[in-house]
């Protein structure tokens, strides 16, 4: 089987890691956050993607130029969807599940937990190999139950996020793989 990567990363997707931010965790940590240039090595985005998302509010700010926590999840989530979704929709999306991006009070749930619980749900899919839809729903609702909402409304919209970003990032993951077959079959340029 091919090697899977870490959603939004140039990374290899840890084997038996539930939490998947435990791989990033420790550099943020050592680092006291990243700098323009290493978000770019981890995410293969360029440095003008990046900075435009920050400008524009899609991105909290940086604190003194060094990407955290809440900038690299956001960033993540935002990469890995980006090649199926128009980004005004994922910046809709992601203020329907957290409100507003420089204020975490209003979150449902941290980005950090929305992208482990996301690259879960994922990695489970891509294994099975079946972009089955009640399937997905039955995943998705089994791994959002994992996670302590104050509300029933608060769970629905859980749920509702991460459906709409699972079949964003398969629909990436899609496009990305008919490009790579492309290229590489036809060679076709």
């Amino acid at each position: 089987m091919e090697e899977i990567k870490l959603p939004g990363t140039t990374l290899a997707y840890p084997k038996g890691e539930e939490d998947v931010f435990t791989v990033i965790e420790p550099v943020l940590t050592a680092t006291g956050g990243l700098t323009l240039r290493q978000v770019c090595d981890l995410t293969g985005l360029p440095a003008s993607t990046i900075q435009n998302w920050v400008k524009r509010g899609w991105v909290a700010s940086t604190v003194g130029k060094r990407y955290g926590e809440r900038q690299l999840m956001r960033i993540l989530l935002i990469n890995m969807m980006k090649d199926a979704m128009p980004l005004e929709r994922i910046v809709t999306l992601m203020a329907y599940i957290n409100g507003s991006v420089e204020d975490e009070g209003d979150d449902i749930i941290p980005d950090r937990l929305l992208y482990s619980m996301l690259c879960r749900i994922l990695r489970e899919t891509l294994e099975t190999g079946s972009f089955d839809e009640a399937a997905i729903q039955k995943r998705t609702r089994l791994t959002a139950d994992g996670y302590p909402c104050a509300s029933a409304a608060a769970k629905e919209k859980l749920i509702k996020t991460l459906l709409i970003m699972t079949w964003a990032s398969l629909g990436s993951f899609c496009r990305q793989k008919s490009e790579q077959a492309f290229r590489e079959k036809t060679a076709i340029s």
